[in-house]
C-alpha cells in the first residue's frame, strides 16, 4: 500500500515534469526563430551599407582616375618631345598608322588599357583617320589576346582566374545558358580587361560570338574618346598665346569647346551608369545561378535522409 501511494504521488510529478519540459522544449524554437529575423535583419542592414560604400568608392575611383588621367595627358602633350613625335606621325601617315595599330595592338595583349590610346589617335590623326585606326588596333588586340589565351597558356589563364577572379566559376556556369547575352554584357560592363579577353577565350566561346560583341561594344567608347582626343588638340590650341589668333576665333572656339565638354562629361555618365548597371546584372544572375544549385543540393540531401 505505501509503495502504491508513493507511485500515485510521483505520477502527477512526472507528469508535471514532462509537461514542463515539453512547454520548455516548444518556447525554444520561438526565442530562436525571432533571434534568427533578428539576426537576418542585422546582416540586410550590413549588405546595404556595403554596397553604399562599394557605390561611393566607386565613383571616387571613376572621378580620381579621371582627374589623374586628366593631369597626365596635359603633363605629356606640353613636352617638347611629345610634339615632335606628333609632328613626325603626322607628317608621315601611313608609317605612323602602321606604328600606332602594332603598339595599340601589343598593350592590349598585355592588358593596358585602351583609352589612353585613344584618346591619342583622336590627339595625332584627328576623328576620320584616328577612329578607324582605333578601332582595328583594339580588335587586333583582342583577338590576339583570344587567340593567346585559348591556343597557348589556356590551363595557366584559367588557374589564373579561378585565383584572382572569383566570379569567373560563375560566369563559366551563366555562358552555359545564355552564352550570347552574357558575352555581350560582359563586354559592355566593367569589368577588367584581362577577364574580357583572355577569361572569355577558355570558356569555350565561340569565335564569331566573341569577335562581333567586341566589335559592337567597342564603338561607343572609342567615337567617345577619339572625339575627346580631338577636343584636346583643340583645347591645346585654345590655350595657347592669343598673338596669331582672333577675338571672334577665340570666342568661337571657347563656345565649341564647352557644347564639347557638356557632351563629353554626359557620355562618360551614362557610359559608367550602363557599365555599373550591367555588372550589377550580371552578378545578380550569378547569385540566382548559386541560390538554385545549393536548394538544388540541399533537396538532394533531404531526399537522400
Amino acid at each position: 500500500m505505501d509503495t502504491q501511494k508513493q507511485e500515485i504521488e510521483d505520477t502527477p510529478q512526472s507528469n508535471s515534469g514532462t509537461l514542463s519540459h515539453s512547454h520548455s522544449s516548444h518556447s525554444i524554437p520561438v526565442i530562436e526563430s525571432d533571434s534568427n529575423e533578428t539576426d537576418q535583419v542585422l546582416v540586410e542592414a550590413t549588405d546595404s551599407r556595403r554596397s553604399i560604400y562599394r557605390k561611393l568608392l566607386f565613383l571616387t575611383g571613376l572621378i580620381a582616375s579621371f582627374l589623374l588621367m586628366s593631369l597626365i595627358i596635359s603633363c605629356v602633350i606640353q613636352t617638347q618631345s611629345f610634339h615632335r613625335l606628333v609632328g613626325i606621325l603626322r607628317k608621315h601617315q601611313f608609317a605612323g598608322s602602321i606604328i600606332y595599330v602594332c603598339t595599340f595592338t601589343i598593350l592590349i595583349v598585355i592588358c593596358f588599357p585602351s583609352t589612353m590610346l585613344e584618346l591619342l589617335a583622336g590627339y595625332i590623326f584627328d576623328v576620320k583617320l584616328g577612329l578607324p585606326l582605333a578601332m582595328l588596333g583594339k580588335m587586333c588586340g583582342c583577338v590576339a589576346s583570344f587567340c593567346i589565351g585559348r591556343y597557348f597558356c589556356q590551363k595557366r589563364v584559367r588557374r589564373y582566374m579561378e585565383n584572382g577572379h572569383p566570379f569567373f566559376l560563375s560566369l563559366e556556369a551563366l555562358l552555359q545558358q545564355r552564352e550570347c547575352l552574357i558575352v555581350f554584357l560582359t563586354r559592355i560592363a566593367f569589368f577588367p580587361i584581362a577577364i574580357k579577353n583572355y577569361g572569355l577565350s577558355v570558356l569555350n566561346v565561340s569565335w564569331i560570338i566573341f569577335f562581333v560583341a567586341a566589335l559592337l561594344t567597342g564603338i561607343p567608347y572609342s567615337i567617345l574618346w577619339v572625339y575627346s582626343g580631338h577636343m584636346a588638340q583643340h583645347l591645346t590650341s585654345l590655350f595657347a598665346p592669343l598673338a596669331n589668333k582672333s577675338e571672334h576665333h577665340s570666342s568661337e572656339w571657347k563656345w565649341h569647346f564647352a557644347l564639347g565638354l557638356v557632351g563629353f562629361t554626359s557620355s562618360i555618365v551614362l557610359l559608367a551608369l550602363v557599365g555599373v548597371s550591367t555588372r550589377r546584372y550580371i552578378v545578380k544572375l550569378s547569385q540566382q545561378l548559386q541560390d538554385e544549385a545549393k536548394n538544388e543540393c540541399c533537396d538532394g540531401k533531404m531526399e537522400t535522409l
